[in-house]
């Protein structure tokens, strides 16, 4: 009842009307309380089969590069040709210079396509062919709408958002009420967070939820930034306001590489966290009581020997790590900022918090405790001592995680994948994931569900369809994308027609491309062969050199690839090129109009997979919902999958 309560806090997921499957049923059957029936499962299995037939159907749209429109396989179940002819037939001119906002027109309309109030583009769909109006919708049948679900933020202020951006602040404040929530409905008291990265969430939870949280994270960078940042909170905190900031629940931070199975027992024993099967409570960071001065013998400035100061002076003076010399000031004893001391004589001692050290007058700079006073005190002249905050609560937790959550905040790729994995086989009782960077992901983390791993019509696993071409359109910020000045341009729809004019002259001059088509029949990876002959270094500077003909673009590729050919070869050929194709140009305009509008479909088919994975591997009276927890706008990839193992 606790998570059903939980999840009523958030709208349910709706999708368009006229969609074949119920999705609404599913998606919030947890919120009514209702099991996930065998019959509920069955038609859930239908959307998924859906979903893998239109991407069977237009693999041509959206697993093919845009760089390859001119040699796109013809082995497939519909005319490729043809639906791209009935869409640029239609397609207003003056969306070729910003097709973002058309795309965005189309992926976000779910009324009818001749209704009257539809956008310009929706309306001029409705006057095209059959195949090009079956294929819109047939997309507002199968995506999923993408508006954010009502929650009750959390909001980060103060000393909380050091270091944090706005799209960090919106995810932190979003994520953590429902992270606390879950926690709270399990009985909960320790959250392992997965790609922890800086530990903003981690810390949001160890502050206000009274939760012991243990972060895991590949790049010990990663680990030192988070350290450093705590740092940099304890002091803006203390030198604002003289609050002290100290977590009432422990943190700690573990480089480790998440695999599909972690030996949880090694993992723990090996940094120190597991003691006789239970988890150790231990302070996850010093105490740094007095001040530690070093030298830079580069420049000879004068530092504190915190380590978030030393990264920053190393990265502006340029000297290394070991280029600091300790110092000494000859002069009293300076407490750091947030240290408390008891000051005057043991029977009228009051509790005071360090702001700092003047070094002109040697006096601290410090905060009376109970009246939130400041003065300055000569502490050589008076009696104190040093005290020592109550340290927080860690409970202690059994080794089979029985009452541990889990969570991952922007998973990347495969780490996703292996993160439901360590959930299945685990005994965790709850898991809040919202996952990213889905080109990231190879054959090992998709598909995870039987759903997928089905064979296509044409006999082909369908999940073969899906290239990392088509992964690579799934990260698009479809909800970012601006129907203003932002949006692709017309230079950049020029610039994507003119890498798609490249093979051809690479073929008239008989270079051959280091990259090939997908072969889907083929029994080996689907994943787009060899590697790009423009690396993305090239492809940044030729958007700032703006070429102003198909020739120009083809002398700065020569100037870089082909320097062994010659400028008037290469000018000759890219001539004949382009008076053979520049009438294509609009084809190829609502070729990538076709190809973004699949993309929430593309993504969809992805978060299906991951959330029919736990239903078929987790006991029966569990629960899993797909929330559109973010802003769009804000953050691209905005759904979380809430599960709790029943």
């Amino acid at each position: 009842n606790s998570f059903c309560t939980l999840l009523s806090m958030y709208a349910p997921m709706l999708s368009p009307d006229g969609i074949v499957v119920p999705v609404p049923r599913w998606l919030t059957h947890c919120i009514d309380g209702v099991p996930c029936d065998d019959d509920m499962m069955t038609k859930v299995r239908e959307l998924a089969g859906k979903t893998g037939e239109f991407l069977e159907e237009y693999a041509a749209v959206h697993a093919v590069h845009p760089e390859d429109f001119f040699c796109v396989p013809k082995s497939h179940t519909y005319d490729f040709e043809a639906i791209v002819d009935e869409m640029a037939s239609v397609l207003p001119a003056e969306y070729a210079g910003n097709l973002p906002a058309a795309a965005k027109q189309l992926a976000s309309w779910d009324g009818d396509l001749d209704c009257a109030s539809a956008p310009t583009c929706v309306r001029a769909i409705a006057g095209s062919g059959n195949r090009t109006r079956r294929f819109f919708h047939q997309t507002q049948a199968l995506r999923l709408r993408r508006a954010a679900c009502s929650v009750r933020e959390r909001k980060v202020d103060g000393a909380r958002k050091v270091g944090m951006c706005p799209k960090k602040m919106h995810e932190a404040s979003r994520l953590f009420p429902v992270v606390a929530a879950c926690s709270e409905a399990s009985k909960c008291h320790t959250v392992i967070n997965f790609g922890e990265g800086k530990g903003y969430v981690s810390r949001l939870l160890a502050l206000e939820a009274n939760l012991q949280v243990i972060g895991l994270d590949c790049n010990p960078a990663h680990r030192e930034a988070s350290d450093m940042r705590l740092q940099r909170m304890m002091d803006e905190a203390a030198e604002s306001d003289g609050s002290y900031y100290r977590p009432r629940g422990r943190i700690v931070s573990v480089t480790q590489r998440v695999s599909a199975a972690v030996d949880w027992q090694r993992l723990l024993c090996e940094n120190g966290l597991l003691t006789q099967g239970r988890l150790t409570e231990t302070e996850t960071r010093s105490e740094h009581v007095l001040v530690s001065k070093v030298r830079c013998e580069r420049c000879g400035t004068v530092l504190q020997a915190k380590p978030y100061t030393l990264s920053n002076h190393r990265s502006k003076c340029g000297s290394p790590d070991d280029g600091f010399a300790s110092y000494e000031t000859g002069a009293a004893r300076q407490y750091a900022r947030g240290v408390h001391l008891a000051v005057g004589p043991a029977d009228s001692q009051r509790m005071v918090r360090v702001l700092g050290f003047d070094s002109a007058s040697q006096k601290h700079r410090t905060v009376d405790v109970a009246t939130g006073k400041k003065e300055q005190l000569e502490l050589d002249s008076m009696p104190y001592t040093v005290v020592d905050p109550v340290p927080p609560t860690a409970p202690a937790v059994p080794l089979d995680l029985g009452c541990v959550a889990m969570m991952g905040l922007h998973t990347c790729g495969d780490l996703g994948s292996d993160v439901l994995r360590n959930f299945v086989a685990s005994k965790s009782p709850t898991l809040v994931l919202v996952s990213c960077c889905w080109h990231a992901l190879t054959p090992q983390g998709f598909p995870l569900s039987t759903a997928f791993q089905c064979t296509a019509g044409s006999g082909v696993p369908r999940w073969r369809f899906v290239t990392n071409v088509s992964t690579m359109l799934a990260t698009q910020p479809m909800d970012a994308w601006s129907d203003g000045e932002d949006g692709m341009s017309m230079k950049g729809s020029r610039l994507m027609f003119y890498r798609a004019l490249l093979p051809l002259l690479l073929e008239s001059l008989g270079v051959a491309n280091r990259r090939s088509p997908p072969e889907w029949a083929a029994t080996d990876c689907a994943h787009r062969g060899g590697s790009p002959l423009l690396q993305p270094a090239f492809l940044r500077n030729m958007a700032k050199c703006n070429p102003q003909s198909f020739g120009d673009f083809c002398e700065l590729v020569r100037a870089e690839y082909f320097q062994n050919l010659s400028s008037e070869r290469v000018g000759a050929d890219a001539s004949a090129v382009w008076d053979a194709h520049a009438d294509q140009f609009k084809r190829f305009v609502a070729f990538q109009l076709l190809r973004m509008t699949c993309a929430p479909i593309v993504e969809g088919a992805l978060l299906l997979d991951r959330a029919l994975y736990l239903r078929e591997q987790l006991p029966q009276a569990s629960r899993v919902a797909l929330i559109p927890l973010f802003d769009g706008r804000i953050s691209p990839r905005m759904f979380a999958i809430v599960a709790q193992r029943g």
